[in-house]
């Protein structure tokens, strides 16, 4: 998201009582979340938000959806063990448009589909209470149809898109804060 984009979008979300550290960059796979594990550890988080794994996905259209749902889950709970986190949400994976890695309706079709069944996995097993420190965190208002919410790339958010995310990751860190004991509005 790009915070500098629009006032109501503050780096902190407008909840000064958190101390919020963001390690992430557009285009980030689970590998280069692996990558980064040293750093996210290093930031001693209390919870984490995690938001990755449309673009693996998107990479090739023959990857099984719910192996990057348990590979997510998996790198979830690995993230709390070595940053000592108590536990984290999972942001549920974003549909997409025609695009130059999805160029006809059939592969934005199958795409779509493949991130629908990687939520549900997520979904069900978290809701099981099979991974007591994770949660699933759907983003409102995006989980079914998202054409009217991306721009001509057919992947990255509009400006609505980028609110209505903006406002989801906002109540991710507002019911962590809750969680964790901090204030929150």
């Amino acid at each position: 998201m790009q915070g500098g984009s629009d006032t109501r979008l503050l780096p902190d979300f407008g909840l000064s009582q958190a101390n919020i550290t963001v390690i992430a960059q557009g285009g980030w796979t689970l590998a280069d979340v692996r990558t980064a594990c040293p750093q996210i550890a290093a930031s001693a988080p209390d919870f984490l938000i995690i938001q990755v794994g449309s673009n693996d996905l998107g990479s090739v259209l023959l990857v099984d959806s719910i192996k990057v749902a348990n590979n997510l889950l998996e790198l979830a709970n690995y993230l709390c063990t070595v940053s000592g986190a108590r536990g984290a949400l999972i942001c549920h994976l974003t549909q997409r448009g025609q695009s130059r890695r999805l160029p006809t309706h059939s592969d934005v079709a199958l795409y779509n589909d493949k991130i629908l069944m990687a939520n549900l996995f997520i979904k069900e097993v978290l809701g099981a209470g099979l991974e007591p420190q994770l949660i699933s965190w759907p983003h409102k208002g995006m989980i079914l149809s998202m054409a009217h919410l991306l721009c001509n790339d057919g992947t990255h958010v509009n400006h609505n898109g980028q609110l209505m995310l903006y406002r989801s990751i906002r109540g991710a860190v507002i019911y962590a804060c809750k969680i964790v004991g901090v204030p929150a509005p």
